[in-house]
């Protein structure tokens, strides 16, 4: 656009918790494309039917379906000027015992996204996390502190943090990184703590939980 107001938004893993929140917010006065796998997290309940949404099924991770995608939102006219991307695998105690998953979807598909976003000519918007920095005694983390992961969750969102960074020097992208704390709220799937603790369900301690962040 001359103005350069943006029109047409795509959000990965837009059926998710956060990402939904996301498309939700958008589709109320841009054109909003979803990529999403459908897994366990995702629900396409959580996008308001009322929107402008085009829901395209579509595993990051897979370069083919990633061509497909763009090859649909071409014919529609969704090419979008700014993709945010929330797609991931965010549970710690999952990473603690299947790493690999994380690894592909939080490291590959970032890199996917951002070659993606350099054949659409987008923005990037990568949603990260705190957790990047690891912990903290007191005070709070400064932006530029060293990154100091301790879990597979958090090492594979700093290595997708390292990826999208590269990939957009290299490509010459637009990319703003974001490290939100812990999100929370209505829809959100029952592993996480906050659900999980309402069901009165056991709540796993590592250590001696004696681990600060927030």
């Amino acid at each position: 656009m001359g103005d350069g107001t943006v029109r047409k938004v795509c959000v990965s893993g837009g059926a998710g918790f956060l990402g939904s929140y996301v498309a939700n917010l958008f589709g109320l006065d841009h054109e909003v494309a979803i990529l999403d796998k459908g897994t366990y997290a995702s629900d396409i309940n959580r996008l308001e039917p009322k929107l402008r949404h085009r829901v395209i099924d579509c595993d990051i991770t897979d370069t083919l379906q990633l061509q497909r995608a763009f090859q649909i939102l071409q014919t529609n006219n969704l090419v979008p000027e700014l993709i945010i991307h929330t797609a991931a695998e965010t549970h710690v105690d999952r990473s603690n015992s299947d790493a690999r998953k994380f690894i592909l979807t939080n490291i590959l598909g970032t890199y996917n996204i951002m070659e993606f976003a350099n054949a659409c000519g987008a923005k990037v918007i990568h949603f990260s996390t705190d957790e990047v920095y690891g912990v903290t005694e007191s005070g709070a983390f400064k932006e530029t502190d060293r990154l100091d992961p301790r879990n597979p969750y958090s090492a594979t969102k700093a290595g997708a943090e390292f990826t999208a960074t590269v990939q957009a020097a290299l490509n010459s992208i637009s990319l703003t990184i974001v490290r939100p704390s812990n999100c929370y709220g209505p829809t959100q799937n029952v592993e996480k703590f906050i659900p999980h603790s309402i069901l009165g369900d056991t709540i796993d301690v590592y250590g001696e939980g004696n681990q600060k962040r927030e």
